[in-house]
């Protein structure tokens, strides 16, 4: 396996974590049968046992249906990864080692998850190793960098943003090529992107310079 870039991970394979016991969609579940008792009040009570049955498939196809994939919340492996850079400071440090749990079919954008992601190409570059990076604003919505206290916006409402330790600085005016500066112009998300930015904001390459960035990208949601 070949050693990856400096700003990316060294992947090592976790096992999936097993649950104690077994969830509703691992063990199923019994539906009463369609057998009528017999004697006298073997009609009624055939009644109420397909009432019950009724009930029981109810609950039991939406249980299934709380089961799906689709993003990387209660499903799909987990791996680890070696953080090489500093742009995530200090929620993940240089040389810190963060569990991600693999996106399984197209990853459910969530604004403040913590995402891996492989480089779409054009202003990210041919970057072989993946990015970790946070999500700040999702399809659909729009984000710019400043209000008058400095602070991100998203569609006009300014962002508490308690993990930015090291803001970038105010001071430089917007610049669309470079990173540096805090401000940026106002960006409509499209819909299956997402616009993600580093912690550390004065020390990341993300969105504000090199554009919002497909959900298909997204690789894994850090967990831990």
């Amino acid at each position: 396996m070949s050693t990856p870039a400096t700003l990316g991970y060294r992947r090592r394979q976790l096992p999936t974590r097993s649950m104690r016991h077994g969830s509703a969609c691992e063990r199923g579940a019994a539906v009463p049968g369609s057998a009528a008792p017999g004697g006298p009040h073997g009609a009624v009570d055939s009644g109420r046992i397909r009432r019950m049955r009724r009930l029981m498939v109810f609950l039991l196809v939406m249980a299934v249906a709380g089961c799906g994939d689709g993003d990387a919340t209660g499903t799909g492996a987990t791996e680890q990864f070696t953080q090489g850079g500093v742009s995530m400071e200090p929620t993940v440090k240089a040389g810190q080692v963060v569990t991600a749990r693999k996106v399984t079919g197209t990853y459910e954008a969530r604004r403040g998850d913590v995402v891996l992601l492989r480089s779409p190409g054009g202003l990210w570059g041919d970057r072989k190793a993946p990015l970790l990076k946070r999500v700040v604003a999702v399809g659909g919505e729009t984000i710019a960098c400043c209000d008058t206290s400095g602070k991100v916006t998203v569609d006009g409402k300014p962002l508490a943003e308690p993990y930015v330790a090291e803001d970038a600085s105010l001071d430089e005016p917007p610049n669309p090529n470079y990173c540096g500066p805090r401000r940026f112009a106002a960006v409509s998300v499209p819909a299956d992107s997402v616009f993600v930015m580093g912690d550390s904001r004065a020390r990341s390459n993300d969105s504000r310079c090199a554009g919002p960035v497909p959900v298909s990208s997204v690789l894994a949601v850090m967990v831990d």
